[in-house]
């Protein structure tokens, strides 16, 4: 097997098994099954963050099933760092029962530090802003360049 260093870095994790919201906010998703996990400049261990370790550009795709609690709005959002990711989000105006499927995609840039050292990374989590209950969660990150 080639060495990893090698290797293009990639992230699929996902979350099959149904997370309840409760809370008026919603919450943070939880991707807690690496499909694929290569190179090293992206780390998830499961949970709901994948760090960005390396200077560049990266490809984010996040698709999820919704059921809200409610009907009215739905956003699932992409964090940086706490930080909303402007266009980065998918919203939908739900309907009492109704399972839809969201998705979205964003490129990230992580800026190069100076002086050679990379202290600049990138912290990504996807939140959702109502209560409901999300299955199928999923997310894919990619280093393009």
């Amino acid at each position: 097997m080639a060495n990893e260093i090698y290797q293009k870095s990639a992230l699929d994790a996902v979350t099959i098994a149904a997370q309840e919201f409760t809370a008026a906010t919603g919450g943070t998703l939880e991707f807690n099954q690496n499909n694929v996990w290569t190179g090293r400049s992206i780390f998830h261990t499961g949970g709901a963050s994948v760090k960005l370790l390396k200077a560049g550009l990266y490809l984010v795709a996040v698709d999820a099933d919704v059921l809200a609690t409610a009907a009215g709005e739905v956003t699932l959002q992409l964090l940086d760092s706490n930080v909303a990711v402007p266009g980065a989000q998918a919203t939908y105006t739900a309907t009492a029962g109704e399972t839809e499927h969201v998705s979205f995609g964003a490129l990230i840039h992580v800026p190069f530090s100076c002086c050679g050292y990379n202290t600049n990374t990138g912290n990504l989590t996807v939140t959702i802003d109502v209560p409901a209950t999300v299955t199928n969660a999923h997310i894919v990150v990619a280093k393009l360049a």
